[in-house]
């Protein structure tokens, strides 16, 4: 009897460990569901923020304005370029992870884009450190373009001398440093009536949220005005961005 007592009572805790076990698994399952359709939500809000209807009738405007003047390297120029922004976007929205390099060619294409839309009325550098061979890094896709957008068009719009947009990328252990800067208005004069800015910040601060419970790894942003600190025009912007 007391033989049958212990195996019912072994019986009943390992039953008991298994269902408490599959509850668990159950319950991580589905909380790691969850996490990938809100990340796969955030990913379509960018994209759709990204390539919007004001930025393609700009395209197409500056396009007719350099086949009028008879500048057609520059208009087969933009077509190549607007062609190929189109089709990393729509490539990098379906991948939670994307290499590095492609997300540096959509960003080049989209600065390239706004620059010769702008009548160059700022300059660009994107520069890269300490890594080899940008295909091999995986990032979350449409993380920089956002803030390159905030700072030509909060930034840099309606400015008097030429603006100009540094970017710059650093491995750094398990994660990149990323700064995007600008020689704009700052804070000031903020308008208030444009919601993309706040939207895209916000967006891509839930993901970097995200990010860090995939990788656990700290993923950071930090939106600097210039003037407030070291008296310089712009703003600065850092992502400590994880990847794999």
């Amino acid at each position: 009897q007391v033989r049958e007592r212990q195996r019912s009572a072994i019986v009943r805790i390992i039953c008991g460990a298994v269902i408490l076990g599959l509850s668990l698994f159950w319950m991580w399952r589905r909380k790691q569901l969850k996490r990938n359709i809100r990340e796969e939500s955030l990913r379509q809000q960018l994209l759709r923020g990204q390539i919007d209807s004001h930025f393609l009738y700009n395209s197409v405007s500056g396009l007719q304005e350099f086949i009028k003047i008879g500048n057609t390297g520059r208009a087969i120029e933009i077509v190549q370029r607007l062609a190929l922004l189109f089709q990393l976007s729509l490539e990098n929205a379906r991948q939670p992870f994307v290499p590095l390099k492609n997300e540096l060619d959509a960003l080049d294409s989209y600065l390239m884009l706004q620059q010769a839309l702008a009548a160059n009325q700022f300059d660009y550098h994107i520069e890269v450190e300490g890594i080899a061979d940008p295909k091999t890094i995986l990032i979350p896709p449409m993380l920089l373009q956002p803030f390159t957008e905030n700072a030509i068009l909060h930034g840099l719009s309606g400015q008097q001398e030429k603006g100009q947009i540094n970017i710059r990328i650093q491995k750094n252990h398990t994660a990149l440093h990323c700064v995007i800067e600008d020689n704009g208005r700052g804070f000031q004069n903020e308008d208030n009536q444009s919601q993309k800015r706040p939207l895209s910040t916000i967006i891509n601060r839930e993901r970097l949220q995200i990010l860090s419970r995939q990788t656990r790894t700290d993923a950071q942003l930090t939106i600097i005005d210039k003037k407030a600190t070291t008296g310089e025009a712009g703003v600065r912007v850092e992502l400590i961005v994880p990847y794999r």
